[in-house]
């Protein structure tokens, strides 16, 4: 039985054990009128007495919950799994300023975020809708939680789950709450976030608006961790203090040794690890040291929501709204990237002074094998900065027709600007500084200055680069003392500014049609238009690459990558329907038809919630949903990936380019689930939900390294894709799968045989290949209870994770419940206690070991232990003051070691931040 075959024929038991129940449902008529109630995923209300497949956190459960952010909130969620991290680190959010929601781990771009049930724009790095920038945190009523497919309802995107943020709308008065926290293992200042919202209702007309600003400070991986966690990171061969080749390019090879100073106790620093380590031949670093675990960051968010009643029952309703957030990220320590390596001359102070300390060093020309920063004598490396501003604007109006139907117009728009500030070496004003005439008022270069005069002259404002760590020990006024000033201006920008801009016009008609035993039938029709433009631009040295003749641009082989821009429309038709053929029965049928300009897809849903008892529920679904690439994958231009296995004797050190494919087909899933719901007594709960997505034709980047293994295969270098210089062999012979060389001779490779420096740029696309499958139970046990005369809620929520299968660039599936990613469970469990105006909560966070899984290579591997915290809030309530105090992590559990990557931590699963300490207070006036 083939995959395909096993999940229709489960679906078809679990429909078969349903309908089975459904034949002795009772048709009697309601005796009342029930309450109804919008939920997320219909357009239709809904009779409240049936449990919706809706998780909902309240404005009472955000602030039980005492997260500094609502990401960090929806961090730990257990059907959360694999998120950008929830404070963007280089290992889990890289430098871009936007946190998102990753839904049963099938991609940020997979769970649809709303606003008041409209989606919003991406933001301009393209990757998804920022979490933490929708509305102030003080003004969320609530937030509603769908986690099974959607694009029935709301199209692209919704494959994963939805999340719907609902406004304080009805808000009348005032409330200022100011939070504070400490991340304790850091002695760097703590973190802050102050927010004001302020309402006035009237019978026709009502305004609400607020704002926010959040502040974090800097904390680097090593103002955590001792030597031994940070040493078990990556460890490059280029590094400062780096290793060296005597002889000018060309020379015989005569070994390389690592710098003098390396691991030398006077550079170590606090860590005792920016000396660098011996590694081999070659003094290595540790390339932890310098990088962020949390950024310097400044957000800013504002809301103002705006209702009017016209009269005769029409209604509008309008928001305006706006984000902005800066970023300051140290990332590390750039490096050079060049081929062949820079040659240090003999006359270079660093040359010299190494003479002076060790008379056996010998003054002679030397290749460099290194970084042009250096941790021995600096904190902080390259700091990028990142940022964005989003606005939003939005406009609706509802109406009646006739008794049983309304319409309803909306239009909104957001737009969000994104620039990324990077920082790398500008390879011609290295190779001058190397040489003497570093810095940005040198009038000299090597080829204006033939008698060299002017080398080092500080006088004019030409500097040396000194490559050696006795730099770290001169001091201002030495020949070997490397300039700051002259160090800042070799680091350039890399710059690039994203625009991304959604528009959006819906009209939408809903009423009732024929009564049936449980109720009116209710239904909803509408159109939608989207549009949603997308650009990216770099700035001019970026555009312009490098130039290997002249030494010019940007950085060695770094590819010229153009300006791009494009758009995505898409047009939607879509209905559905609820009906209540028996009094305990609900049934659900939707569609949608969306329309973009390249694909489109139509996608049914089935759902029923069956009362089966006043305290038995049974629920289920079944639909399909899909994802539209997303725009870098269709159109876009950006740096790539390339591949460091040799050819000729030689690595390859070329860049990489990815560009988009517009014939890209959407990727597509189906979705069902089931469930049940029991009211055991008045105060016992429980809640169970099996889901399963299959989600295929996944978009994949190409492998580099793929493509040049199977170029390769025949002895020839011969796709357009891998882009050699001009100067190499031609036929491009890889001569050691032709036989014509034996890279185990000892010999050289021949002159005219392809070698990997050989090769300038390696260009990849996007294609549909690959699949995941994933499935589950979701649980919730609930349990309210009165003693010592308090209130007392103890609640138990989680994931069981049974499956999740995935294949990576077309190759076989391969199984990763408990792997690197995936932990076979998550849960929380919470008890709290009420006792007139205070509260406490003790909540323990587990998440199971990861397993075997995480073997799968030696850059994935975790610790493989359990990771289980408690978690403690108390508060209480003095007038209109709300006062509380926060544990997160009370024992200081430190999250298990990953090793042999950038960074010792898994953020996108653990928590790295141990105890956190937190105050805050609100007051209502």
């Amino acid at each position: 039985m083939n995959a395909a075959e096993l999940r229709y024929r489960t679906l078809a038991s679990a429909v078969a054990v349903v309908c089975a129940g459904l034949v002795g449902i009772p048709a009697h008529a309601q005796q009342e009128q029930l309450e109804e109630v919008v939920v997320t995923g219909s357009s239709i209300r809904r009779q409240a007495d049936f449990a919706q497949p809706v998780q909902i956190i309240d404005n009472t459960e955000i602030q039980l919950q005492q997260s500094n952010s609502l990401a960090e909130m929806f961090k730990v969620m257990p059907q959360v799994v694999g998120g950008i991290a929830t404070i963007n680190t280089q290992e889990g959010g890289g430098n871009s300023p936007t946190s998102t929601i990753n839904l049963r781990g099938l991609g940020n771009r997979s769970t649809l975020v709303l606003l008041n049930g409209r989606r919003q724009t991406i933001d301009g790095s393209g990757t998804g809708v920022d979490v933490n920038n929708m509305a102030p945190s003080i003004m969320i009523e609530r937030i509603e939680m769908l986690l099974d497919g959607a694009s029935a309802i709301y199209g692209s995107d919704a494959v994963a789950g939805v999340v719907n943020y609902i406004t304080r709308d009805n808000f009348e008065g005032s409330e200022v709450r100011l939070d504070m926290q400490q991340i304790e293992a850091s002695e760097e200042g703590g973190d802050f976030s102050f927010g004001f919202i302020t309402g006035s209702q009237s019978d026709d007309s009502g305004v609400v608006a607020g704002i926010e600003f959040k502040k974090t400070s800097l904390i680097l991986a090593e103002d955590l961790w001792d030597r031994e966690r940070l040493a078990n990171t990556l460890i490059s061969s280029f590094a400062n203090p780096g290793s060296f080749v005597p002889g000018e390019v060309g020379s015989p090879v005569a070994g390389r040794f690592p710098d003098p100073l390396c691991e030398d106790p006077r550079l170590a620093g606090p860590s005792g690890l920016r000396a660098g380590v011996i590694n081999g031949d070659a003094c290595g670093q540790v390339n932890s040291l310098g990088r962020t675990m949390q950024p310097d960051s400044e957000q800013w968010n504002g809301l103002a929501l705006m209702r009017h009643d016209f009269g005769n029952g029409i209604t509008a309703n309008g928001e305006l709204g706006f984000a902005q957030t800066d970023f300051e990220i140290p990332f590390g320590f750039v490096t050079p990237l060049l081929t062949p390596l820079p040659v240090v001359p003999a006359d270079n102070p660093g040359v010299i002074a190494q003479h002076e300390m060790d008379p056996s060093f010998v003054v002679q020309p030397y290749r460099w094998w290194g970084r042009f920063l250096s941790p021995a004598n600096q904190r902080i490396g390259a700091l990028h900065r990142t940022g964005q501003n989003t606005y939003r604007v939005s406009l609706a109006m509802t109406g009646p027709i006739g008794e049983d139907w309304e319409w309803s117009a909306a239009t909104w728009m957001s737009r969000s600007r994104t620039f990324f500030i990077n920082k790398d070496v500008v390879s011609e004003r290295f190779l001058n500084a190397i040489n003497g005439y570093g810095g940005q008022d040198c009038p000299y270069r090597p080829e204006t200055d033939p008698t060299g005069e002017f080398k080092g002259a500080t006088e004019i404002g030409c500097f040396w680069f000194n490559p050696f760590a006795n730099s770290a020990l001169a001091s201002p006024g030495d020949p070997n003392y490397n300039d700051p000033a002259m160090l800042d201006f070799v680091v350039g920008n890399r710059r690039n500014d994203g625009d991304a801009e959604l528009r959006a016009a819906e009209i939408k008609f809903v009423g009732e049609l024929w009564e049936m035993a449980g109720g009116a039938t209710g239904i909803a029709i509408g159109l939608q238009r989207r549009e949603q433009d997308f650009s990216q631009r770099w700035d001019e040295l970026v555009r312009q690459g490098f130039d290997p003749v002249t030494g010019t641009g940007y950085r060695f082989n770094q590819p010229a990558i153009p300006d791009f821009s494009g758009t995505r429309n898409a047009d939607s038709l879509f209905a559905e329907l609820v009906m209540y053929p028996a009094e305990s029965l609900e049934v659900q049928l939707a569609a949608r038809r969306e329309k973009f300009d390249r694909a489109s897809s139509t996608d049914p849903k089935i759902g029923f919630i069956w009362n089966a008892t006043d305290s038995f529920a049974l629920r289920g679904t079944y639909g399909t949903s899909f994802r539209m690439p997303t725009e870098i994958q269709l159109f876009g231009r950006s740096p790539g990936g390339a591949s460091t296995i040799p050819i000729g004797g030689e690595g390859i050190n070329a860049r990489g380019l990815t560009e988009g494919n517009e014939n890209l087909e959407p990727e597509t899933s189906e979705n069902w689930t089931v469930g049940l719901t029991w009211d055991v007594n008045d105060n016992l709960s429980l809640s169970l939900d099996y889901w399963d997505v299959y989600f295929e034709n996944l978009v994949t980047a190409e492998s580099a390294q793929g493509l040049i293994e199977t170029d390769m295969a025949d002895g020839f270098l011969d796709n357009p894709q891998i882009v050699l210089f001009d100067d190499a062999p031609n036929p491009a012979e890889v001569c050691e799968v032709t036989g014509r060389w034996d890279p185990n001779s000892g010999e050289p490779a021949p002159d005219d045989c392809v070698t990997g420096v050989d090769i300038a740029t390696v260009i990849t696309s996007f294609i549909n290949q690959d699949f995941r499958e994933t499935a589950g139970v979701d649980f919730t046990l609930n349990y309210d209870f009165f003693g010592l005369g308090s209130d007392w809620n103890l609640r138990l929520t989680g994931v069981y994770t049974d499956k999740y299968e995935i294949s990576t660039d077309g190759l076989v599936a391969e199984e990763n419940v408990g792997g690197n990613t995936f932990a076979e469970l998550r849960s929380n469990l919470a008890l709290t206690w009420r006792r007139g105006d205070h509260f406490a909560r003790a909540t323990l966070r587990y998440i199971s070991e990861l397993g075997e899984g995480a073997n799968s290579a030696p850059n994935e591997i975790n610790e493989r232990e359990p990771f289980t915290t408690l978690d403690i809030v108390g508060g209480t309530t003095l007038g209109p003051v709300n006062l509380s105090a926060s544990v997160i992590n009370v024992f200081g559990e430190e999250d298990p070691n990953r090793f042999g990557t950038l960074l010792p931590v898994a953020s996108n699963i653990y928590d790295w931040r141990q105890r956190v300490l937190r105050v805050g207070f609100d007051v209502a006036f």
